[in-house]
């Protein structure tokens, strides 16, 4: 992404399961294998970025005295709360989430609170199919979390289910088999930048050069690697930028702005037009002010109109 400015910015699931009654005519099974809970891609700061998914279950009886209805119980692995994904590329990092089998984030899913459905089995040997929402939410105020993509990814997450009467996830389900569960998210950096005026001052003549400095501030999230640039101004040259009397000429005077002190390197936009300014986003929420100092010189001049002179050049951020 570009920001500009004129210088003039899976999880796994299920719960318990506890022992339970073995209803060895009734089948139930997981039908999508991984399950993906999808977060998204964000940016900081982050809130607590609701998502959730849809995990598609299958019921069979076998016998004419089965029960035709049977509870069915998705649930996760027993990791306490909360979970972590864990960035794929260096560095490390973690983003903070959790999943619940409500959409009022009052109960989390683990290994002994499950998310579940009923399913009617009206006839024998004919698959019934059901639905399970998870819902998952991240922590919110993770100030700190580096950009990147994250993962978390849990095989064994399991699921059960139970014909019994009045059955209930936590205490009569018998362990039906495990699941894969992934939850991901990627977190996109951001910049912004702004700039000061670069004044050179008022002057009778210009016998000797003439310095002057202004600020660029940039303020990127933390870790996201960003370059600055300095494009030509008005002669759309960066080896050779002129300010323009009152702004538009025909007379003009030389000048150019440089990224040291010493002015030796000339500030522009990379390969044979001058150089770039590097750097890394630092702090936490949508990052720490960084300020980079652009230094400018007028050259000798030994004859010139008098006037007001100026050039305006774009300030470009790239992350």
């Amino acid at each position: 992404m570009i920001r500009r400015y004129l210088l003039a910015a899976t999880l796994g699931l299920l719960s318990w399961l506890a022992p339970g009654i073995a209803h060895a005519a009734i089948n139930c099974v997981v039908n999508t294998a991984p399950v993906d809970l999808a977060f998204g891609t964000l940016t900081l700061p982050l809130n607590s970025n609701p998502t959730s998914t849809t995990v598609a279950v299958s019921c069979m009886r076998t016998q004419n005295g089965d029960s035709n209805k049977v509870l069915m119980c998705v649930g996760t692995e027993s990791n306490p709360s909360p979970r972590l994904m864990n960035r794929t590329t260096a560095p490390p990092g973690t983003l903070s989430y959790d999943v619940y089998s409500d959409s009022a984030y009052s109960q989390i899913v683990n290994y002994t609170y499950n998310a579940s459905t009923s399913i009617n089995l009206p006839n024998r040997n004919v698959w019934y199919p059901g639905t399970v929402i998870l819902y998952g939410r991240l922590t919110a105020s993770q100030l700190t979390t580096t950009p990147g993509a994250y993962l978390h990814q849990v095989t064994n997450a399991v699921y059960g289910y139970s014909g019994a009467a009045n059955a209930n996830c936590a205490t009569n389900v018998s362990l039906g088999g495990t699941y894969t569960l992934r939850a991901s998210a990627t977190l996109q950096g951001s910049c912004t930048i702004a700039a000061q005026t670069l004044n050179f001052g008022t002057h009778n003549i210009l016998n000797v050069v003439r310095d002057a400095q202004a600020n660029l501030t940039v303020t990127c999230t933390n870790g996201t690697p960003y370059t600055v640039k300095l494009d030509g101004g008005r002669a759309a040259d960066v080896n050779a930028r002129r300010m323009y009397l009152n702004g538009v000429g025909p007379q003009t005077i030389a000048y150019n702005l440089y990224t040291d002190s010493g002015r030796a390197t000339i500030w522009g936009t990379g390969g044979g037009s001058g150089s770039t300014v590097l750097g890394n986003g630092t702090g936490s929420g949508q990052g720490s002010p960084q300020t980079l100092v652009v230094y400018g010189r007028v050259p000798v001049t030994p004859a010139f109109t008098a006037g007001a002179y100026s050039d305006v050049v774009t300030a470009t951020v790239e992350f």
